[in-house]
């Protein structure tokens, strides 16, 4: 029996490595890495509120010297600044409501003197400064809802003597001046709720209480005349709520309650009264539907709303009440499915469901019952990956998700079951990174993660290579018996190094599978900044299924990591029943190159760049992944220095421990490689599990994952 437990105990030691393994091998693709180390060692710097201003992200964070402060980054270790100790040494100004006007970062904080006020940064510490003490003294005026109109800063604040009303800066003290006392004494108008607020065709649209109608829909251009009451939708002193407020082509929609006949639904507004209308009563009569979270997808509202007979479900709006439909029953029947946390890319809205089976998982809806489909059930079974905070880099939707073997990590979807995928499992195992603020900046994803050696950091994603596909004469129509079209395929490298990939092509067919690929995949090599680009001819056989295709290359790590990807349509057209032929086999789908006319069989041949890594100076700093991996019983880390540095490499167990240094010393710009034997500082092998490696040089502080089996 001793032996069967410890013959057991190994299989699931190696199972557990093997999956281990395999969420590490998902995420060698893109290079994703801690931007700077704030906090030293495994404590958390924290970044959040997250917002691009003059091509930098700016946030809050926090140091062990200076407290929570402003802090901006231009995606380099040497670009990520604290902008100001605002409340000097260790305290904290907590910067908050970071809004940006015309290259002007506005927010509030407390400089320990005047309480939380309205400040500015231009990104230096000379240009960060105290716009003006509102609430005069330590009193606080809590700016909040700030909303850039026309170059001028909206926002709510309370100086003390008339509440939370409506103020506006120029970002000078003359120009920060009470805009209207809507509520005219102390009791305060503006209520602080995300959704209550929106700008619209340089108009500030905002939930307000003047003290006689209930909160209702106001509306200013930034001048006390023009500062109305749009409508009183609940007659007297009821309160209609206006909240989750959205521009959709120039016109608001929203939800509110008219408190008489129809309960809490889907309203829109011109910025009259007359053109403030109902656009449907959803759950009919005094009922609520509560339209909640939406996306704007190019110029069709998608939203959640609660119908008697389907519960909670997918709705969309033209703003027009024929126009606003259900989509589709999710979860059949009264069941809820729940539709939040919208995202989009292209034409599809993005986000999370429960179908009743799957829990609530990634779907993408294009408006149509057909095309609202379970993207991926990421967490198999009935369990929830819950994707939340979707943000769109070329043609991927980023976004954080749980995996039970993974914990909540980043991942990205093309919209494709095959394309929603790991990034990386930064956080080794179950254990969480948790990623937040998903923002996007010069085709580069940040956001905030944790890992066991840096703790909660601002991380940064690029994609190291960017495709596009320009097909001849559009729109492309294949006879019935064949033919073929012409496109042009351009790659670059914009990752700052030499990079290898993988490239490789794939059609849609009309019912909507995959098939090929036709051509590849190849394995281009480019220097940093190089692109290729070649003109192909692709034919279609006479057998191929008529209708509609959808033309790919991609390019990434073959078959299921998809770094960037486009794609364009191409119809093949019917033939007569009596001549169809149906069968993918029939003919041959070759790719031509159209100057030679010959079969394609590379294309890292002709005008493909090869640069060997030890024959350049690198362009930018990179930790390579160590080779082999899983390994036993050595493996070799390299990596590539742009300049002359003080390199030190450290092994940590998941615990975030130290378990060897492997480099420590002064090197040369240049490609350099160490190699690890499995054994601690003190010689001694090391249990098999998962390592973390962990490179400085100068200010560049990078990890990665490492595993060892026995």
């Amino acid at each position: 029996m001793k032996l069967q437990k410890k013959a057991f105990l190994h299989w699931g030691t190696f199972c557990l490595i093997l999956l281990l393994f395999m969420a590490v091998q998902k995420s060698q693709a893109q290079p994703v890495m801690v931007v700077k180390e704030i906090g030293s060692g495994n404590l958390s710097s924290t970044p959040m509120e997250l917002i691009i201003s003059n091509d930098k992200i700016f946030f809050r964070a926090t140091d062990s010297a200076n407290g929570i402060e402003l802090w901006a980054s231009d995606g380099t270790p040497n670009g990520t600044v604290l902008v100001k100790d605002i409340n000097t040494g260790p305290n904290d100004s907590f910067p908050d409501n970071l809004e940006d006007v015309n290259g002007t970062v506005f927010f509030q904080a407390d400089d320990g003197i005047n309480g939380v006020e309205l400040w500015k940064s231009d990104g230096t510490a000379t240009g960060t400064v105290l716009v003006k003490d509102i609430n005069p003294g330590a009193g606080d005026s809590f700016p909040n809802v700030l909303t850039n109109i026309n170059g001028t800063l909206l926002f709510a604040a309370d100086d003390g003597v008339n509440g939370f009303e409506l103020w506006k800066s120029d970002g000078t003290t003359a120009g920060t001046v009470l805009v209207k006392d809507i509520n005219p004494g102390a009791g305060g108008s503006i209520a602080v709720a995300v959704g209550f607020d929106a700008e619209v065709n340089g108009i500030f649209f905002f939930h307000a209480d003047d003290g006689s109608n209930g909160a209702e829909l106001w509306k200013s251009d930034g001048t006390e005349a023009g500062t109305q009451l749009v409508k009183d939708i609940a007659p007297g002193s009821f309160s209609a709520t206006p909240g989750s407020m959205v521009d959709v082509s120039g016109t608001l929609f929203f939800a509110a309650n008219d408190r008489t006949t129809t309960g809490r639904e889907l309203w829109k507004s011109d910025g009259t009264s007359a053109g403030t209308v109902l656009i449907k009563d959803i759950n009919p009569g005094p009922t609520n539907s509560n339209p909640g979270q939406n996306i704007n997808v190019n110029g069709t509202l998608f939203f959640g709303a609660t119908d008697a007979a389907l519960g909670f479900e997918l709705w969309k709006s033209d703003g027009t009440s024929s126009g606003t439909v259900l989509v589709k029953d999710i979860n059949p029947g009264a069941g809820n499915s729940l539709p939040v946390s919208f995202g989009k890319l292209n034409n599809s809205a993005f986000f999370n469901a429960d179908d009743g089976l799957n829990g609530k998982e990634l779907w993408k809806s294009d408006g149509t019952p057909a095309g609202t489909v379970l993207v991926k059930d990421i967490n198999a079974g009935q369990a929830s990956s819950g994707p939340a905070f979707f943000a769109a880099l070329n043609n991927n939707v980023y976004f954080s998700a749980f995996e039970a073997s993974t914990g909540g990590e980043l991942w990205q979807s093309d919209g494709t079951t095959s394309g929603t995928m790991l990034v990386y499992d930064i956080n080794p195992g179950p254990a969480n990174s948790g990623p937040l603020f998903l923002t996007v900046l010069n085709d580069t994803l940040f956001f905030s993660a944790v890992d066991p050696v840096s703790g909660k950091e601002l991380w940064s994603l690029q994609p190291p290579f960017r495709i596009t596909l320009s097909p001849q004469n559009p729109p492309i129509l294949i006879p019935a018996g064949g033919g073929q079209f012409e496109y042009t395929i351009n790659l670059t490298n914009v990752s700052g190094r030499s990079v290898s990939t993988q490239l490789w092509n794939m059609f849609t067919l009309p019912n909507g599978n995959p098939f090929g690929p036709t051509i590849g995949p190849v394995n281009p090599n480019l220097e940093s900044g190089a692109s290729a680009s070649r003109t192909f001819t692709q034919e279609i056989p006479g057998g191929a299924p008529s209708g509609q295709y959808t033309y790919s290359f991609n390019v990434g790590t073959f078959p299921n990591t998809i770094d960037d990807s486009d794609s364009f349509p191409f119809t093949k057209l019917s033939a007569p029943a009596a001549a169809q032929v149906t069968s993918l086999e029939s003919g041959e789908w070759r790719v031509l190159d159209s100057e030679t006319g010959l079969p394609v069989s590379d294309w890292d041949r002709g005008d493909l760049v090869h640069a060997r890594a030890d024959e350049v100076i690198p362009g930018a700093f990179v930790l390579e992944q160590n080779y082999p991996n899983p390994f036993n019983p050595s493996t070799t880390i390299s990596y590539q220095l742009p300049k002359a540095e003080k390199v030190s490499i450290i092994i940590y167990d998941l615990l975030g421990r130290q378990v060897r240094e492997l480099v420590n010393e002064n090197q040369e710009a240049g490609v350099h490689s160490v190699k690890w034997d499995g054994k601690n500082q003190a010689g001694q092998t090391v249990a098999a599990g998962v390592y973390i490696y962990k490179i400085t040089a100068g200010q560049v502080r990078q990890v990665r994952k490492m595993v060892f089996v026995k």
